[in-house]
């Protein structure tokens, strides 16, 4: 309970300050429930309350400071007398220290120390739903393929997990090859100094012959200034700013000299290696990012993280990203516990190895003090808040006590061995609570752990393990059983893996208190008997009953090793499918029908599908890596657009993987056939990516599709425009296509064409697009367009292919372009026909007027990044005028619910760049019915637009889009007038923010050209793929009795609404004229789950 005491304790300052500060409450060693529990994150708010006291006294400004478990020092202001602080802390035994003070130099001598515990209405945690995810590796010998060479990363202190890595080093070398070599080469990497006497942990794996590696990551201060990295960002932080910048390179590409000044020495270091393993604490995930970036630009296939314990933060390195192979895991409870992790990758593996123990029993008897009584009751473990030791103080006074005075049998002693930030606390504890230092209660200290089991042996007769918390595993108890001692423990987490309720070898207390503690120990001191015989089954449960030997551990880790390279030599889900699966997967729900999504042109989604379904798999075939590699490459759209994308993209992570798989694909029996398919996909990706071709010279005309490559002369150009053509057309005679089966009932070919799945190639469109793109060019000239290098670049190559002068000016170059457009869209009319929805393929009309030059122009220029205008930031994105609280209103009101209307949304500024984005840019790739499409991928992602959608994202964040992310975004330019633009449908995100970018001025009807909203969702029974593509579907699933409101279009009005809602655009009455077209732009956040 939070009792209030007054602590008397006047502060005494350096600076003489006459004012000072207790802790009211909690009150000094105290034990308090915690009745608000979180039992997701095991933690409760703590109210502090503070008294201040002759604060008129001073008239220098103070500043209160706080300290919690002797922690970083906080300043949290100025003195509030009546003010109260409310901490959220986790169960355990905590120290609270504050003090008054003018400067940073503050002396903390008010404190309180008490005991954090669930109520006894609690549960502990002492197990999770089990997964069916999780392995543990065999225990005898599995045949190793080929001699593996694996990397560990740590310290060079003698801790736990260095411990762990020191009998791995004596044991794998130890196994052999048939022919007699060392399966296994071990070396140990550290960027801890090598020389010094404190990292005792060198000379040990030197002695093994096992090399120690320093590898060294200091960063420039140039490189500080590049990525904003602030000088107080030091370690992890900093270490974390590397990685992130890391993650925009690919393996075999140079990095630029300052990040390779970083990270270079730690890739050079993990070349050729086979593994890499690293032990993982909470406050270095960021640091161990860096860790994984370099293995993966090292080239590494397998990458092992082993959390060091279990954390509610930020999920282990790699976990989230699935840039791991597995989490390595010392207890069924710790895989159970990351399994369940919201943010963590439920692909990765849980690889399951109980820490290994010497199960001799030790010889050493070093540890030797002078005690009167029977009985040694022991504490072993890290004096910190989340092992509790004032429990276990608390029960050893009482126990004293209780003997002391009530009972003809000697006092039990208490033996801590152990030290930490608690140490001083603690031994004060002790002292109020009527123990006496090195007498009654002994505090031993750190130990090396060479000699703790030698200290448990000769100090303790029983071991008390007080932790509430989460428990990996925890070794001090195994070892205790391997000496013979029970072990009485709160049985929470990995306990479970050696103790559990009702075994014979030690004790399990329901409730984490005091007196329960206490009813648990006297049956022992008091029945000699009852506790000879828990000790002889304590260690028979380790020696004998079970394999909790050092030899079993290492076996596990070879036979884990083994399987990541050998048994899953031939599949990649371990390796590039995690990163496929990342890369494809990326805001996607909707990925059940890898045909279907294939099918409708939907790639990152069908990719997505693709890679989900592969990581599934046990065993890929070069056929599988064949279909995902293609699929990201065609989901990239870099072959459409003939650009390179930019780097960090998630079209240039998608290319470079699929080089990086094509190339895994290679190593693997294919035949030849698959095998220049694959290496074919590789030189298109590599070419657009803008690195070294490096293949044979009859491949050169995937390059140059891929650059767009001048070298043709004029007397080849037919040729090359067929060769082209027909490889983008139907590249499956030349071996870059493949067949995907979905497992269903489809077959779909993809191919680098984007053949049946994707949009359609740049030579397929239509005369209305062709006629759009025509006028846009002509407005580019009229207002005084100066293209960019890489746009001019375009053009003179078009003008070149036909032999046309490539020198003239932007503007005639337009003109020209512009008109071989309005040839090219009469063409297509007088073939295909006026219906918007007609398309052809230009290629398919050149050939049939082969002396038409404005057709292999238009051939040539067409769905190109002719010019992008991608306007920056602004000041003020958003018109001041409204706010979320008139929004929201509107949106949760009964007459339009789930809709809302902002006029004036945009500042004039941002509303006037952005259209001028939408008029400039050549990026409208989607042919629609009567319309046109551009998307963030497509170039759509302007520093303004994404401004925008933080501003409307953070405006709206209370009550309507919450902490819901941009998932994409599109503009739509409509075309024709007197036609309804877009059919009834719904779309697949939470919340859209729908903005019409067109003046007032150019609608003819004021009463139209905006959107009708049905006030009902599309039901949960019908899929996305109906409910967007099908307006007869959706409409029969939500009634013709449905609500609706329809709202008329105004120039700068956003409309808010419930993506699910169906929705319809209004019949269109614009001016005539290329500025007057309706264009919106819509804002899509979060996602929903369709059927």
């Amino acid at each position: 309970m939070l009792g209030i005491i007054f602590l008397v304790l006047r502060i005494v300052q350096s600076q003489d300050i006459p004012a000072f500060v207790v802790i009211a409450s909690p009150k000094q060693n105290s034990v308090l429930a915690a009745h608000d529990l979180d039992s997701t994150t095991n933690r409760a708010n703590v109210l502090i309350t503070l008294h201040y006291y002759d604060l008129h006294l001073v008239e220098d400004d103070l500043v209160l400071w706080i300290r919690v478990d002797r922690g970083e020092s906080m300043r949290l202001g100025p003195p509030l007398p009546g003010s109260q602080l409310e901490l959220l802390m986790r169960l355990g035994t905590h120290l609270i220290e504050v003090c008054l003070s003018v400067s940073a130099e503050c002396k903390f001598s008010s404190s309180t120390f008490f005991d954090l515990v669930p109520k006894a209405t609690n549960v502990l945690l002492r197990g999770i739903a089990k997964n069916e995810k999780s392995k543990r590796p065999q225990n005898q010998i599995q045949n190793v393929c080929k001699k593996i060479k694996v990397v560990l990363i740590g310290s060079l202190a003698l801790g736990g997990q260095a411990m762990l890595a020191l009998e791995q080093a004596r044991r794998l070398p130890t196994i052999k090859l048939p022919d007699g070599s060392s399966a296994f080469d071990l070396v140990y990497a550290t960027s801890a100094p090598i020389d010094s006497p404190e990292q005792p942990l060198r000379p040990l794996l030197e002695a093994l012959s096992i090399p120690v590696r320093r590898y060294v990551a200091g960063i420039p201060w140039e490189l500080v200034d590049t990525l904003g990295i602030r000088p107080e960002d030091a370690g992890a932080k900093a270490a974390g700013a590397v990685a992130k910048a890391l993650k925009n390179y690919s393996y075999g590409e140079t990095l630029p000299y300052l990040l390779n000044q970083v990270a270079g020495e730690l890739i050079a270091l993990l070349v050729d290696a086979d593994v890499v393993s690293f032990t993982n604490h909470e406050s270095f995930v960021d640091a161990d990012e860096f860790i994984i970036q370099c293995a993966r630009l090292a080239g590494v296939k397998h990458v092992l993280n082993e959390p060091s314990n279990i954390w509610w933060g930020q999920p282990p390195a790699g976990s989230r990203s699935g840039q791991i192979s597995g989490l390595v895991l010392p207890s069924q409870f710790a895989a159970d516990f990351w399994a369940q992790h919201k943010q963590i990758d439920q692909n990765i593996n849980l690889f399951v190895i109980n820490p290994g123990i010497e199960t001799s029993s030790s010889t050493s008897d070093v540890f030797e003090i002078q005690v009167s009584s029977e009985i040694k009751i022991g504490w072993v473990g890290r004096l910190a808040p989340q092992k509790s030791p004032g429990l276990f103080i608390r029960a050893a006074a009482a126990l004293h006590a209780m003997y002391k005075e009530h009972s003809s049998t000697l006092p039990p002693q208490f033996v801590v061995i152990g030290d930490g930030p608690l140490r001083q606390a603690s031994e004060q504890l002790a002292i109020d609570l009527g123990l006496r230092l090195n007498h009654d209660i002994h505090f031993i200290g750190w130990l090396p752990p060479e000699t703790v089991r030698s200290a448990i042996r000769n100090l303790t007769h029983v071991v008390v393990h007080t932790n509430i918390l989460e428990e990996t595993f925890c070794m001090c108890n195994l070892e205790a059983l391997a000496e013979g001692r029970p072990v009485i423990s709160f049985g929470v987490g990995g306990v479970s893996e050696y103790l559990n309720s009702g075994d014979d070898h030690g004790i399990i207390v329901d409730t984490p208190s005091v007196p329960a503690l206490v009813a648990a120990l006297i049956p022992l001191i008091d029945n000699a008997t009852k506790l000879s015989a828990m000790r002889t089954a304590a260690k028979r449960r380790v020696l004998r009953d079970s394999d909790f030997s050092f030899d079993r551990m290492a076996t596990q880790y070879a036979n884990m090793y083994t399987e990541l390279v050998c048994v899953h030599k031939n599949s990649p889900k371990l390796v590039v499918l995690n990163d496929a699966f990342v890369v494809a997967c990326q805001g996607i729900d909707d990925w059940r029908d890898p045909g279907l999504l294939l099918e409708r042109g939907e790639l990152w989604q069908g990719s997505c599908a693709m890679a989900t379904h592969l990581k599934a798999t046990d065993y890929v075939s070069v056929a599988g890596l064949h279909a995902i590699g293609l699929a990201l490459a065609v989901a990239s759209g870099a072959f459409f657009d003939c650009i390179t994308p930019p780097r960090g993209t998630r079209a240039h992570r998608a290319l470079a993987l699929a080089i990086e798989i094509a190339q895994l694909a290679l190593q693997f029996d294919a035949d030849e056939e698959r095998a220049t398919g694959l290496h074919r996909l590789a030189a298109v990706a590599r070419a657009t990516l803008g690195y070294e071709p490096n293949i044979a010279a009859d491949d050169y005309f995937f390059v140059a599709a891929a650059r767009r490559s001048s070298g043709q002369d004029e007397e080849n150009l037919n040729a090359w425009l067929d060769t082209y053509a027909e490889n983008l057309d139907a590249p499956q005679s030349h071996g870059i296509s493949i067949g995907i089966n979905d497992g269903g009932t489809r077959s779909i070919e993809l191919s680098i064409s984007g053949s049946s799945a994707g949009r359609q190639p740049p030579f397929y469109t239509s005369a209305h697009k062709l006629r759009h793109d025509a006028r846009q060019l002509e407005y580019l000239v009229s207002i005084g367009t100066k293209l960019k290098l890489a746009g001019r670049h375009i053009l003179e190559r078009a003008m070149h292919f036909v032999g046309l002068s490539q020198h003239d000016d932007d503007a005639t170059l337009l003109k020209r372009v512009a008109s071989a457009f309005f040839n090219a869209a009469d063409a297509v009319e007088s073939s295909v026909g006026s219906d918007p929805a007609s398309m052809t393929s230009l290629r398919a009309l050149s050939n049939e007027y082969p002396s038409s030059l404005e057709l292999k122009l238009a051939l040539i220029a067409h769905g190109r990044f002719i010019h992008v205008n991608l306007p920056h930031a602004v000041v003020q994105p958003l018109a001041s005028g409204w706010n979320e609280d008139q929004v929201a209103a509107a949106f949760y009101s009964n007459e339009t619910p789930g809709v809302a209307v902002i006029d004036n949304a945009l500042s004039p500024e941002c509303l006037a760049l952005l259209r001028d984005q939408m008029l400039e840019s050549t990026i409208y790739f989607d042919v629609k019915r009567g319309h046109l499409g551009a998307y963030l991928e497509d170039g759509l992602a302007s520093g303004l637009l994404l401004q925008t959608a933080d501003a409307f994202q953070k405006r709206l964040a209370d009550r309507i889009i919450g902490d819901m992310r941009l998932v994409q975004a599109w503009a739509y330019k409509y075309l024709y007038n007197g036609t309804m633009g877009i059919r009834p449908h719904a779309d697949e995100g939470a919340i859209t923010v729908n903005c019409w970018l067109t003046p007032d001025s150019e609608n003819l009807d004021p009463d139209s050209g905006g959107l009708r909203i049905y006030l009902r969702e599309a039901p949960s029974n019908i899929s996305f793929a109906a409910a967007n593509q099908d307006f007869r579907s959706v409409m029969a699933a939500i009634g013709d009795d449905a609500p609706f409101i329809d709202i008329p279009h105004r120039g700068n009005r956003c409309l808010v609404f419930r993506s699910r809602l169906t929705h319809l655009t209004q019949t269109l009455h614009f001016k005539a004229g290329y500025k007057s077209s309706r264009i919106n732009l819509t804002l899509m956040f979060g996602s929903t789950s369709w059927k």
